[in-house]
C-alpha cells in the first residue's frame, strides 16, 4: 500500500442506535496502470488507486479488490479479443475482521500493487483488454469494519485498460 496524505479528524455521522450513519455514493474513482517494462512471460504490475474527492473520509472493505492480492476474480482479462481464466484463490467470508477495511481520507487516496501474472495466464504476447468488476462490499463513515448485515456495496467504475505485451 502507498502512503496516505495526513488528514484532519473527520466525525462520523451516527444513525440509529449510535450506528455509523449510511453514506450517499461517495463518488469514489478508481485509476490505474500497467506498470512500464512489462513482458509476456514476466511480471505484469497493475498499480490501482482509489481515490476520494469527498470532503470526509470513508472506510472501504478491501475484499475483491486489489488491496487484498488475489482472492477473487475482480478483473476481467482478454488476450487477443478472448476472456483468460481466473487462476487465483477464491474466498468465502465470516464477517469482517481488523485489517479487512482501510481508511479513505477526504480529498485522498489508497494505492496498492498487483502481478496480473499471478492470477491469469500471461505467458504469450499480444493485446491485451482489462475491465474492472469490482463491488466495494462496503462503504461506510464509522470506525471499523462493519457486520456483513450492515454493509452498504457499492460497484467501483474503473475505466478499461489496454495493453500490448511484448515476447
Amino acid at each position: 500500500m502507498g502512503a496516505v496524505a495526513p488528514v484532519a479528524a473527520v466525525t462520523p455521522a451516527v444513525g440509529p442506535a449510535g450506528q455509523p450513519a449510511a453514506v450517499g455514493p461517495p463518488d469514489l474513482r478508481c485509476e490505474w496502470s500497467i506498470a512500464p517494462g512489462a513482458r509476456a512471460g514476466g511480471p505484469v504490475h497493475l498499480r490501482f488507486s482509489v481515490i476520494n474527492p469527498g470532503r470526509a473520509a470513508v472506510r472501504v472493505l478491501a475484499w475483491g479488490t486489489p488491496f487484498e492480492g488475489w482472492r477473487s476474480p475482480y478483473v476481467l482479462l482478454e488476450r487477443d479479443g478472448v476472456a483468460l481464466p481466473y487462476r487465483g484463490a477464491s474466498v468465502k467470508r465470516g464477517d469482517p475482521g481488523l485489517g479487512d477495511d482501510l481508511r479513505l481520507p477526504a480529498s485522498g487516496r489508497r494505492q496498492a500493487s498487483v502481478d496480473l501474472g499471478q492470477a491469469y495466464d500471461l505467458s504469450r504476447p499480444g493485446r491485451y483488454r482489462l475491465e474492472a468488476r469490482i463491488l466495494l462490499h462496503d462503504v461506510h463513515t464509522g470506525r471499523r469494519a462493519r457486520p456483513r448485515s450492515a454493509h452498504t456495496p457499492q460497484p467501483l467504475a474503473c475505466p478499461a485498460l489496454e495493453f500490448t505485451l511484448p515476447g
